[in-house]
């Protein structure tokens, strides 16, 4: 289930076409702080079970967690 959601998150930004290079480039002062918690949950499993080092998998991860919070509701 979880790979499922990672992928989908991952094409999801690859559509959107999302370019945050960095999770601090991300501003999560507006969205609602347990929708962007999920988020950060998924993007901290990105990271660990691709088991990834390189620059564009990691870019990978801060798309799909860039379009995760875009999705969360406002305060």
């Amino acid at each position: 289930m979880r790979s499922v959601l990672m992928a989908t998150l991952i094409m999801g930004a690859m559509a959107i076409g999302g370019c945050a290079h960095s999770t601090k480039d991300i501003d999560v002062s507006k969205v609602d702080p347990a929708c962007e918690q999920r988020c950060s949950i998924s993007h901290s499993r990105c990271v660990s079970e691709m088991n990834i080092m390189s620059s564009p998998m990691m870019s990978k991860c801060n798309e799909a967690y860039d379009a995760c919070v875009g999705a969360c509701p406002g305060k």
